[in-house]
């Protein structure tokens, strides 16, 4: 029984810890959040159950209170729960709120840090959010509280007054109040700023503009959640910094069988492309006789499906690698050679094409 309140980054799935990659393939049931990548719930084996309990721009799935009992309910089932929340659980991600519940009923928890969006999210669009000469500091602010509340936790007046980075989170909808609130305490219109949308994803889009022009250049472009808000002198370095991948706004849809398809599609992302893994084919174990010890001169392998699949089935019979000791094996490519490597046993002939 234990929770584990997972940081999965902020949106680029290679970007997962790789403690955070091996407790989802471990734990007993996910629940979820609204921006975890569609290729970190592929990690997730078949069969293990999952809650989704997302919440985006004022729109929530389940309520605060209503996640924090479900984890408590889970873990007292006796499951080991993987949590799973976009960038790190604690920076603007309510892990604390949770870990405080679970604490309360003496449920044991770990955090699982994550790559927050805050700082990931400034450098995939070219902007260090600390530069020599530029910016000694960088403050995360939650856009979600309200600027224009007359009370609240933040001190505006102290924001417009930083002369290191701003970094908002959450502010979509809230752009152009946030402009005018640091205008209105004294920050230069001129301010460098910049806007990115889907940070670390092929899908970013970034706008460089000034604290002045920031609400009409977000209109202009359309800019949705989930967007970072950076305000500072760094900002303008993010035009000279940034670098547009071959592939950017290209979509790629990939039909392998899903243990297939992490391979490919990292290559695509590399290129910029979104990627989305739709499995057509599904490679399922097979329950078959093996050939006869020794009858046989040659194995043809035309795939490395067939590779896993028959060596699996070999193992199960209670045989190793020795079963081929007087035949050859042969091969369609190198991808079936390479399979063949894994179990230590090495082919003897391979098609030129």
């Amino acid at each position: 029984m234990k929770v584990y309140l997972i940081g999965c980054g902020p949106g680029d799935p290679e970007l997962l810890t790789l403690k955070a990659r091996r407790l989802i393939g471990s734990c007993d049931v996910i629940v979820y959040d609204d921006l975890i990548p569609s290729a970190v719930l592929q990690w997730v084996p078949p069969g293990i159950p999952r809650h989704y309990v997302g919440k985006r721009a004022g729109r929530d799935y389940m309520k605060q209170p209503e996640i924090n009992s479900l984890l408590a309910e889970l873990a007292l089932q006796g499951q080991t729960v993987a949590r799973l929340k976009g960038g790190d659980p604690c920076i603007f991600g309510r892990g604390g709120e949770e870990a405080l519940f679970l604490h309360d009923k003496n449920i044991p928890f770990e955090f699982v840090p994550g790559i927050t969006s805050a700082i990931a999210g400034p450098i995939s669009a070219g902007i260090p959010p600390t530069h020599r000469g530029m910016a000694a500091s960088v403050r995360f602010v939650t856009a979600h509280e309200d600027p224009s509340k007359t009370s609240g936790f933040l001190d505006w007046k102290g924001l417009a007054a930083e002369t290191g980075t701003l970094v908002f989170l959450m502010g979509a909808s809230r752009i152009v109040t946030i402009a005018e609130k640091l205008m209105a305490e004294g920050m230069p219109p001129e301010t460098p700023s910049a806007l990115i949308e889907n940070a670390t994803t092929p899908a970013q889009r970034q706008v460089f503009t000034c604290l002045g022009e920031m609400g009409a250049a977000a209109e202009r472009q359309s800019i949705a959640s989930p967007c970072i808000i950076v305000v500072g002198q760094v900002a303008s370095l993010g035009e000279k910094l940034t670098q547009r991948a071959p592939l950017s706004g290209t979509s790629v849809l990939l039909t392998r069988p899903a243990h297939l398809s992490e391979a490919s599609a990292a290559l695509f992302a590399a290129a910029g492309a979104r990627v989305l893994s739709y499995p057509l084919v599904d490679i399922a174990p097979l329950d078959f006789d093996l050939p006869q010890r020794g009858c046989y001169d040659m194995f043809i392998f035309t795939s490395q499906n067939a590779v896993t699949i028959f060596m699996d089935r070999l193992f199960a019979g209670g045989y190793d690698s020795r079963f081929f000791a007087e035949a050859k094996i042969c091969c369609i490519g190198p991808k079936t050679r390479d399979t063949f490597k894994n179990y230590g046993i090495k082919i003897d002939i391979m098609a030129d094409e």
